[in-house]
């Protein structure tokens, strides 16, 4: 492989790979989404958990994003 294709390769790796995270993040999702439905959960306790699980991953990337900034992020990767 020459040199020139290279970026073009790991771009195309990259994207592949977000792409399945995004498809079987929202399929995964909907399975969980479905299944509280199943199990008698109303729509609105469905919501406020999902809020909750959003507000955590926001709550996460928050604290890691000062964690870095702070101690850099060689150091904040090998933590996490």
């Amino acid at each position: 492989m020459q040199k020139a294709e290279a970026p073009l390769r790991n771009f195309v790796v990259i994207s592949l790979a977000y792409c399945s995270l995004t498809f079987t993040d929202g399929a995964l999702r909907t399975i969980i989404l479905l299944h509280c439905a199943t199990l008698g959960f109303t729509p609105l306790e469905i919501a406020v958990m999902f809020m909750l699980y959003e507000f955590a991953g926001l709550s996460t990337n928050l604290l890691g994003g000062i964690l870095a900034s702070r101690k850099g992020l060689k150091f904040t990767g090998c933590l996490g």
